[in-house]
């Protein structure tokens, strides 16, 4: 298990013992908390002087955990918590089930979030959260986003292969799933390239619709016009 990698290009701080890292994180192996190991340079700032030792998991034996029989539950916590010590976030981790070594990993061991056995289901599976995130991406009800009758067909493929997924099926039909979901995906796209989004609406003297933007080192700025052939100015609020 790692949570921070300590490299030379920086001046980072050792882990305090009792602690994965300096940003909180935590690591649980079917619910049980599982602490890290006895750190080397303990609160030290690892400079070109310092050797590094055993803060790389790399650097040091494996930590020891009891399997039960069938799944087990990992649950990695890595918040993002910016700290002393610590200059860049990398926020990587790594959890690998190895022998008591650390030479080897584990035969016949399958990592699986949904629990399925075989490749193909959890490829699906994955396939299903990407469509899902792409339909977030571009439906919705406010201005910039597209009508939900575009995913209509893509959600109806989307559950009639979702109730599949806990059936024992052959690699030819799961193969037929992955390819349907696949043209569903790409008729969205499409019918997502012909269609126009959902505009804002234009304010007259009898309603306002003040409409929020966002920029990068600036406050939120109100869209504000100031009649036609005027230029359309960013002001810090919706009466101006």
């Amino acid at each position: 298990m790692e949570f921070q990698n300590y490299g030379r290009s920086e001046k980072d701080t050792a882990p305090e013992q009792g602690k994965w890292d300096r940003k909180g994180s935590m690591l649980y192996v079917n619910d049980v908390e599982v602490a890290p190991p006895t750190w080397d340079n303990t609160g030290l700032t690892i400079t070109n002087e310092v050797d590094l030792m055993n803060e790389n998991c790399t650097a040091r034996k494996p930590t020891e955990i009891q399997l039960n029989e069938g799944w087990n539950k990992v649950l990695m916590k890595l918040p993002y918590n910016p700290t002393t010590g610590v200059r860049l976030t990398k926020w990587m981790f790594t959890f690998v089930l190895t022998d008591l070594e650390g030479n080897n990993a584990l035969d016949d061991v399958v990592y699986s979030p949904s629990k399925y056995l075989d490749e193909e289901t959890e490829s699906i599976a994955a396939a299903i959260s990407d469509a899902r995130s792409l339909i977030n991406e571009y439906i919705g009800t406010e201005p910039g986003y597209y009508d939900e009758a575009l995913a209509a067909d893509l959600e109806a493929t989307i559950a009639d292969i979702e109730a599949t997924l806990s059936n024992d099926l052959t690699s030819e039909e799961r193969q037929n799933q992955a390819e349907r979901l696949s043209n569903a995906v790409a008729a969205f796209e499409a019918a997502i390239a012909d269609a126009s989004p959902i505009m804002p609406k234009t304010s007259d003297s009898s309603v306002r619709y003040p409409y929020l933007l966002s920029t990068p080192l600036r406050d939120g700025r109100f869209v504000t016009g100031y009649g036609d052939g005027s230029v359309v100015k960013g002001t810090t609020s919706s009466a101006d």
